[in-house]
């Protein structure tokens, strides 16, 4: 049975026997958490054998590890590859806010996984999650658009480690507690609010760093 790297992150190709593991194994720990999640209903989701599960992962544990660690990277993908398409500050940041609202809209059974998380002090997918993106330099990605954009005298000098997390929770902040913002605001179209939310982020986020016309 080969060994799985605790640190790796999945890569394979679509719609092979590790992708329909790794997505029936994140609706199956959203529903039911690391405990109550079944290998067997993993198996059954995924269509395959239950052995193909321990030949790939070893252990629920793994599996969990692995399933959770690929979706931030796949998430962290999405992000890069839209900062690479991009060229102003303004149209960074908007690809950025699209990326997150993309991936999060298909992929709802992450908050609750999240959450657990969240919730355990003691938690070392937490960490995981850190390296992965101290890994991807993503935020010193972020951190050098808007760096350009104060150089350029477009944004404010403000601070950038301030900003960033503004500009972070700003866009995933909704999805995380949205069952409690639908009912406060009564919003009965989440997909048509999102399609509006990710772009007022980008406009309250951007202006709130515009440098100020005396």
């Amino acid at each position: 049975m080969p060994e799985t790297n605790p640190n790796k992150v999945i890569s394979s190709e679509p719609d092979s026997s590790k992708d329909r593991i790794i997505k029936a194994a994140l609706e199956e720990f959203s529903n039911f958490g690391l405990n109550g999640a079944r290998v067997d209903r993993i198996a059954q989701k995924a269509q395959i054998n239950k052995a193909m599960i321990y030949y790939y992962f070893s252990s629920k544990e793994n599996l969990y590890s692995e399933a959770v660690k690929t979706f931030f990277g796949s998430l962290i993908n999405k992000i890069k590859d839209s900062i690479d398409q991009s060229g102003s500050a303004n149209d960074t940041l908007n690809n950025i806010s699209d990326a997150y609202a993309e991936i999060f809209i298909k992929n709802n059974y992450i908050r609750p996984i999240m959450l657990r998380e969240l919730a355990d002090s003691r938690s070392a997918m937490i960490e995981k999650i850190a390296q992965i993106l101290q890994e991807s330099h993503l935020i010193s990605e972020i951190r050098s658009i808007l760096e350009e954009g104060v150089k350029k005298g477009i944004l404010r000098p403000v601070n950038l480690n301030q900003a960033i997390v503004s500009f972070v929770t700003m866009n995933i902040g909704y999805f995380i507690i949205a069952p409690i913002i639908d009912r406060i605001l009564k919003i009965d179209d989440r997909e048509e609010f999102l399609q509006v939310r990710k772009k007022a982020v980008v406009d309250l986020f951007f202006n709130g760093m515009k440098v100020r016309q005396s």
